[in-house]
């Protein structure tokens, strides 16, 4: 699959669809292709949790997401060369230091549930 510019990616990142509750948070990312190795890290001050779907993808959602009345206050997207990148800027106090997303790999995308 070629991008806009004629590069070659792995597919189109579409409009993430997020659904919260008091201890989770749940975002469906839709994928015209299949997503290979999904890695993640935290960080701490702000509290942040960083995820990575490796590949070349052309972002076709938003930059930013603006969540109310959930765990998560935003969703910042960025396009890489190498990865499409996710922060969720945490705003619950007593999250644990360490989150381990829960990840679900389909042929449609890929599905993140946060369990704070």
């Amino acid at each position: 699959m070629l991008s806009k510019d004629g590069s070659k990616i792995a597919g189109i990142f579409g409009r993430i669809v997020t659904t919260c509750s008091v201890d989770n948070v749940t975002s469906k990312i839709p994928l015209s292709g299949t997503a290979g190795r999904v890695t993640w890290f935290n960080l701490q001050n702000p509290r942040k949790l960083v995820v990575d779907i490796r590949g070349r993808w052309e972002n076709r959602g938003k930059s930013i997401y603006r969540l109310k009345g959930c765990p998560v206050e935003k969703i910042v997207v960025g396009e890489h060369s190498d990865k499409m990148r996710m922060v969720f800027y945490i705003n619950k106090k007593d999250t644990p230091k360490r989150i381990t997303p829960v990840i679900k790999k389909s042929a449609k995308g890929v599905t993140l549930s946060l369990n704070l």
